[in-house]
């Protein structure tokens, strides 16, 4: 697991875009795992988190259907991250790993189950970071494999604020998957 200095959360607010407007997306089916995840664990759920959240524009933002296959502004998820990792003591970035996973095993039991049975856990290692841009319009990933094993990525194309939440996001996604498929 990478470990960042810094979690960049002061840097989310300071981008120049409204909610809704920003050009970094992520598909909706993030969005609606992050909103289910608030609704059924959440102390407080929705209303807490709202309440969490400072600015009147990215609360308002959430009062709006997310489809999952649209693609929606990342920043006020990124956010949400925020506001949540405060609300349930995890911190920002732990709470982003949190629900990550979550949202991988979401997938896993969807979309992703039948391919589990034909690909090894190296095989998703190598390429987890390049499936993983596929929820994204922003950003580019290349992976290898070391020759001790390990599976390097790199991440180009970010703006500088969203990059410790979107490096948690996909090492969380890929290392969940990774397990999943170690077990199958």
């Amino acid at each position: 697991m990478l470990y960042l200095a810094e979690d960049g959360a002061a840097e989310l607010a300071q981008l120049p875009f409204a909610p809704g407007e920003g050009p970094f997306r992520v598909k909706g089916v993030a969005y609606r795992g992050h909103m289910d995840y608030v609704r059924d664990h959440l102390p407080g759920g929705l209303s807490a988190m709202l309440a969490a959240l400072p600015d009147p524009a990215v609360r308002a933002f959430f009062d709006q259907p997310f489809l999952a296959s649209v693609r929606y502004d990342v920043r006020p998820l990124a956010l949400a991250g925020v506001a949540c990792g405060k609300l349930t003591g995890a911190g920002y970035l732990p709470f982003v790993a949190l629900r990550t996973r979550l949202q991988a095993d979401d997938d896993i039991r969807g979309v992703y189950k039948f391919l589990l049975k034909f690909v090894s856990a190296d095989v998703i290692a190598a390429r987890g970071p390049k499936v993983m841009t596929q929820y994204f319009d922003f950003g580019a990933a290349t992976s290898r494999v070391a020759p001790d094993g390990t599976t390097v990525g790199t991440l180009s194309g970010l703006p500088r604020p969203l990059a410790p939440w979107f490096i948690t996001c996909v090492q969380a996604y890929v290392d969940q998957v990774s397990r999943i498929a170690a077990n199958t």
